[in-house]
């Protein structure tokens, strides 16, 4: 240590005389003083805290200022609460709290969430009611027996060493936890007494309340199919340069549903296993790591292409008169199992491991910049070797000879010119190594040549619009459109027999939708197997939003051959005789739980209608330091 500490003496503490604040040599001193004071303000609005806050984790004794008045429901008369009581109430509820024993009443009637990780806290409103109730409670002779008591201490600890333990982790004692408990027992019973005067909830209600979530609509709809104007459509088909100007402003998803297949020239190396193939070249070449499990190297071959290379055969189906198998009599058995063609298999197994190697070789080679010759290396290994051929497409290779299947024909689709395919791909009649030659992209072919298909296409897009204006004019046939409103805005009232008529003569399919949810298709359909009509009402919302008797502007619906107009004729309850016992009996849950929310809500919370009104609950305190503040906000320059 230092012996060169100076001591302080009285002559030092007086060196500066009078002087309130002693400003620095050299500092201005209305600078200072304000920076002092700015310290000052930012001290009292970051150290002093929350009294109610800070009294919960122990801060904040309180003072004796009152903190609390209510008066009593029952007869009227005024209560006050100090302060330092209110804050032990708080400490003392969010304890119990954190032993589970008590909720506060805004965690389960009212807004507040509890956090992850945190134990609930009361607020000035809980600790409020509690001490309400608990005076109630007391006047009305509540209490709580020895064995309700411990049947309550047993269902929350279990046993005396857990309630011994919870003490422990507490810093308390089990009297105390067991005192402390009592005080909520009591104020729960005369809760529960209070909820007990609940009546059940009416059945009609309950009903009411299941009918009103579940109303049936009432539909109706014309429809006419775009092919009854294709004819005319096709006698529009505008001159080839406005139809080749047309096909170019389509989405390009549609413009490449003509352009020209995409093609590739492959160059193929395969293996045909069996007596014929001698894979004593391809093991020289690519040996077998040391130490392989060939069992496991079996077994790993088998399982991979079982379906691809080890299919039984089918079974003959029976011709003419012949008798015909019982289904049990015929054993389902789509391919071998290991133990029928494991010589087979144990032979392939080792061939496929150095195909698979030589496939890794040519990759890692390629990478670095060396050109591979698949068809020399392959022919060198004794493989057989297809190449030089035209180019195919996807269909093509699929049905190859010997080396073709829709996987390679998939792989080498999706491969880049001169890529080795990155994996050896089995047939049912060889293993094949491959790698693309060539490839031809797939690319807009002369306009000629698909001239008379895009005709066709604008054409049926163009009996789609006459099926739509078809349908619309029908509207206006019944009802007189405003001038100032728009066609997709104009939902006219007509009757139902009115546009039955209207339809017949015009010949149009006509569709009286039955009762119905809104989430509901008619009996036998799914979404997926809709008639176009119902598929429409499903994705769109809109059509319930029309008034009872009105119809909306023609539509196309999503096959893009079908136009339709909605009428909505009326909504109604769902008949009762369609609600089943258990619907009931959780509806009936449901509606008692939300009794109990609603009554908890009204009475139990500090700032609930019920206290608010007959408990008159006031904070002096919180109100003198709102008023404080306002009067600042007001006229923020005063003192």
């Amino acid at each position: 240590m230092s012996d060169k500490t100076e001591k302080v003496t009285p002559e030092v503490l007086d060196e500066h005389g009078d002087e309130l604040i002693h400003v620095p040599t050299g500092q201005s001193r209305l600078r200072y003083i304000a920076t002092i004071g700015l310290v000052l303000f930012l001290l009292i609005i970051f150290v002093v805290a929350d009294l109610f806050q800070s009294s919960l984790t122990g801060g904040g004794g309180g003072s004796d200022e009152i903190f609390l008045t209510w008066q009593d429901p029952a007869d009227g008369e005024k209560h006050e609460v100090k302060e330092s009581e209110f804050f032990e109430t708080a400490r003392f509820l969010s304890n119990m709290a954190a032993f589970g024993i008590y909720t506060p009443y805004s965690l389960i009637f009212g807004e507040q969430t509890q956090k992850r990780s945190s134990r609930p806290e009361p607020t000035e409103q809980d600790v409020a009611s509690f001490l309400i109730y608990e005076e109630m409670a007391k006047d009305a002779g509540i209490a709580v027996s020895d064995q309700e008591h411990i049947d309550f201490l047993r269902s929350r600890f279990g046993s005396n060493e857990g309630l011994e333990a919870a003490a422990r982790q507490a810093r308390t004692t089990r009297l105390a936890i067991s005192e402390d408990a009592r005080r909520i027992e009591r104020v729960a019973k005369l809760n529960g007494l209070m909820f007990s005067t609940l009546g059940i909830p009416d059945p009609d209600a309950v009903v009411k309340t299941w009918q009103e979530g579940r109303p049936e609509f009432k539909f109706q709809s014309i429809s006419v199919n775009r092919d009854d104007f294709l004819a005319t459509a096709e006698a529009e088909v505008p001159d080839d340069e406005a139809l080749a100007t047309w096909f170019h402003e389509r989405p390009d998803f549609e413009q490449r549903k003509l352009y020209t297949e995409e093609k590739v020239v492959p160059r193929v190396a395969y293996v045909v296993p069996g007596d014929d193939f001698d894979p004593a070249k391809l093991f020289e070449a690519y040996p077998a790591p040391e130490g392989v499990d060939l069992d496991q190297q079996a077994q790993s071959y088998f399982s991979q292409f079982r379906t691809t290379r080890f299919k039984a055969p089918e079974k003959a189906k029976p011709e003419g008169d012949e008798e015909v198998a019982e289904p049990d009599e015929i054993p389902e058995k789509p391919f071998y199992d290991f133990e029928e063609v494991e010589e087979e298999v144990r032979a392939e197994a080792p061939i496929h491991a150095a195909l698979t190697a030589f496939v890794t070789d040519m990759q890692d080679r390629s990478a670095e910049g060396a050109t591979v010759d698949l068809a020399a290396e392959a022919e060198a290994l004794g493989l057989t070797v297809v190449e030089g051929g035209e180019p195919m497409t996807r269909e093509e290779m699929t049905a190859a000879d010997t080396w073709g299947s829709a996987q390679i024909a998939s792989q080498l689709a999706f491969s880049s010119a001169n890529a080795i395919v990155p994996r050896v791909t089995a047939t049912p009649d060889a293993l094949v190594v491959a790698q693309v030659a060539s490839k031809i992209e797939r690319a807009e072919p002369p306009f000629e040549d698909i001239r008379d298909q895009v005709a066709t296409l604008w054409a049926e897009q163009r009996a789609a619009e006459l099926a739509v204006e078809s349908l619309d004019y029908l509207r206006q046939t019944l009802a007189a459109k405003p001038d100032d409103v728009e066609n997709a805005d104009w939902t006219p009232e007509i009757a139902w027999i009115d546009l039955q008529k209207a339809a017949g003569e015009a010949g149009y399919a006509t569709y009286d939708r039955p009762w119905l949810e809104r989430s509901a298709m008619p009996e036998g359909q799914t979404f997926q197997t809709a008639t176009p009509v119902n598929r429409y009402m499903m994705m769109t919302p809109t059509v319930y939003d029309m008034e009872p008797g009105t119809v909306g502007p023609a539509a196309k619906g999503s096959d893009g051959k079908t136009a339709f107009l909605i009428r909505f004729d009326s909504q109604r309850e769902k008949d009762v005789s369609e609600i089943d016992a258990n619907t009931v009996f959780q509806l009936r849950g449901q509606a008692a739980n939300e009794q109990l929310r609603e009554f908890g809500a009204q009475v139990l919370l500090g700032d609930g209608a019920w206290l608010a009104e007959r408990a008159a609950i006031r904070f002096p305190k919180n109100e003198a330091r709102e008023a404080e503040k306002k009067a600042k906000e007001a006229n923020p320059t005063a003192g």
